[in-house]
This record gives structure tokens, sequence and C-alpha cells, in this order.
């Protein structure tokens, strides 16, 4: 039986013999967050599929929690594989550890982003030359995981993190729907002199949208 009180990672455990939280940074339905720190002290960001309504899911729809670990795992080996520079990088492929109650979880681990996010960051406005070096940094992002079939579907200031040492742009925050087939072929921008237009971008439901089209 899965123990649904179970539901936030106790500080101090160890993950994979290799990560041991230090923090807890994010509770969410499904997914999760944590601070933790490697064999090297280097912190690092675990993603698990534990949130207690997923725990609950488990337990009363075994199927379909099964088929929530699947995409959580293919986002996983995507965002591993992927080398966009905009784009947050999972450090692993996605693997699975057990509780006290022996209980399977899945877990992603990524980088640890050093700097702040974009709504924190723009505390005056920003000039023309920057606020386009940050449209075009997640765009490029953006165009990378969707030509692997995969929408961010949060995309939003929180969601941006501007680097302390290069000042550049990178999307954190992916959740575990991936997979969303886009019907229409997006543009692909290499040109520095593409033209960024935002708007919304409806996708069958209001849940899978494209928060940025870009056109060239």
């Amino acid at each position: 039986m899965v123990s649904t009180s179970q539901n936030v990672w106790p500080i101090g455990r160890t993950l994979n013999s290799i990560y041991t939280v230090v923090q807890t940074l994010k509770k969410n339905d499904f997914i999760n967050t944590y601070l933790a720190v490697d064999g090297n002290q280097h912190n690092v960001v675990i993603k698990i599929l534990n949130g207690s309504d997923f725990q609950d899911l488990k337990q009363n729809k075994p199927e379909a929690s099964i088929d929530i670990e699947r995409k959580f795992q293919e986002l996983g080996n995507t965002l591993y594989r992927c080398q966009n520079l905009h784009i947050v990088r999972a450090l692993t492929q996605p693997f699975s550890t057990s509780d006290e109650y022996n209980q399977q979880w899945w877990c992603i681990p990524f980088i640890f982003v050093q700097g702040s996010n974009l709504k924190d960051y723009v505390q005056t406005p920003l000039s023309e030359n920057e606020a386009i070096k940050y449209i075009k940094q997640i765009a490029r992002g953006l165009s990378e995981i969707h030509s692997q079939g995969i929408l961010h579907l949060n995309v939003n200031p929180e969601n941006v993190i501007i680097q302390n040492n290069s000042r550049d742009a990178v999307l954190i925050g992916f959740g575990f729907i991936n997979g969303i087939r886009i019907e229409h072929t997006l543009p692909d921008f290499k040109n520095d002199d593409a033209k960024f237009y935002p708007m919304n971008y409806s996708h069958k439901s209001k849940y899978q949208r494209l928060e940025v089209i870009f056109i060239p």
C-alpha cells in the first residue's frame, strides 16, 4: 500500500547513493522539488514524482499512474539529451528510488542554475537590446524542445533564470506532461535578425498552449 503521508522527502535522505536532500523547494500535487548536494557538495535540484495527488493516483488508479511515470521518464530523458544552453539540463537519466515503505518513486536530477528569476531580476525596465536578447534566448530554447515534441506549458518570469555569471536566460520549471506533438510547423530560429512576437497559441485545451510564437 502507498503511504500518502510520506509526500515530502526527509531532509538528509540520500537518493541513488549520490544526492543528499538538504531543503524542500516546492511542493506540488504531482511533483515535489528539492535542493540536494552531490558527493562533491555541489548543489543540484531534484524533482521527485511523489506529490500527494500522485500518491493517491498510484494507490487508486495504478494504470493511470504508470502512464504518468512513463511521461515523466520521457521528459527526463529528453532534457538529459538536450544540449541547448537556455534549457535547464538534467544531470542524468531518470532513476527510481525507494522510501522507507519500499515504494519506488521516479526522480530527475537537474543542474542548479545560479541566478535570479526574471521576475526578481527586472526591478527596472530592461533596455530594448537586453529584452530582445532574453526573448531570443528563450525562443531558441523553446524551439529546441518543440522540435523534440515537448511543450513547456508554463513559461512565465518565475521559470526563467538569469544566470549570475553570464547574464544569459535559462528556462526551468518543466512539468511531467510531455510528448504533445505540435500540429503546426514552427520556424527554426538561428538568425539573430529574427523578430519575435508574444502571442497565445491554443492547442486543444487551455493547458496546452505556447506562450511565445516567433515569426521570421
